[in-house]
């Protein structure tokens, strides 16, 4: 079957992170999708693996675009300025992609290795932010997930 123009793997992702923010993570479906880029759902199975392929491209953009933000946000920045950057950054993450960052929250399928490095990218964001601490890694994931 031929792949529409317009529509790859991106836009459907891109599409899936508009309904749920607009709607909420819980109100993303392969229906919805399809009808915000004007296909039918199963044309979607050219692009991504179903509901749960979506699902897992939506947790890898979130985790690199909340990664970016919080890099930008800390550059140059150390300790508390760099704490408070990592806050703000993180709070307006979730303000402006609730259901994008909900995305970030769902267990993914277990050894996926693309998944646990993006997750281990934003974690290493956020020990990186902490090192003027000079905590050990064990408390700054502590710190971490409380900041979280």
């Amino acid at each position: 079957m031929a792949k529409r123009v317009g529509i790859n793997r991106d836009a459907v992702v891109r599409a899936a992170a508009k309904i749920a923010d607009d709607d909420g993570w819980d109100a993303l479906t392969l229906a919805c999708v399809a009808k915000k880029l004007r296909v039918r759902s199963p044309s979607l199975y050219n692009h991504v693996g179903g509901l749960e392929g979506i699902r897992r491209e939506l947790k890898l953009l979130a985790l690199r675009d909340l990664n970016t933000a919080l890099s930008r946000a800390t550059i140059g920045k150390s300790r508390d300025d760099a704490v408070r950057g990592l806050a703000a950054a993180y709070r307006a993450f979730v303000k402006h992609h609730p259901g994008t960052y909900a995305a970030t929250m769902v267990a993914a399928p277990k050894n996926d290795p693309a998944v646990e490095a993006a997750a281990g990218q934003v974690v290493e964001t956020c020990l990186s932010v902490l090192s003027g601490y000079e905590l050990e890694r064990r408390e700054g994931l502590h710190a971490i997930r409380a900041m979280r």
